[in-house]
This record gives structure tokens, sequence and C-alpha cells, in this order.
């Protein structure tokens, strides 16, 4: 049986990958076969409004016309 390894992704927020404020994780699972193949950060209140003051300062001082997301 072949290992598998689990992905684990983070969230961009403020031009930097973060994990969640609050620690959780949400797990991915293969919707065909139900395996688990993966976690990604559960976002919480403070992670959505630091990610679109983020934005919103982005936005007001033109950065996001030279972002690019990695």
């Amino acid at each position: 049986m072949a290992v598998q390894t689990l992905t684990e992704l983070k969230m961009y927020i403020g031009g930097e990958w973060v994990e969640s404020s609050s620690g959780d994780w949400v797990e991915v699972h293969n919707p065909a076969t139900g395996e688990l193949v993966g976690r990604v950060p559960s976002a919480s209140r403070a992670d959505v409004d630091r990610a679109v003051a983020e934005a919103r300062e982005s936005f007001n001082d033109g950065r996001w016309r030279k972002m690019w997301l990695p």
C-alpha cells in the first residue's frame, strides 16, 4: 500500500501565507472515494476581517495592480 502525504494549505492574506488565527482546520475529502486528501485553515471572523482590510488598503493605494499570487 502506498503512503499518502496529506496536503495542508494556508490562507494568503496581506502578502503572506498564514494559518487560521483560531488554529482550526477543515478536512478535505476526495468526493469519489471519501479518502482524506488534505486540510485547509478554517478562517475565523478575525481572519476574514483582516483579509478584507488588507484588500481594501491594497485597492485604495493601488498596490493591487502590481500584485500577483505566487
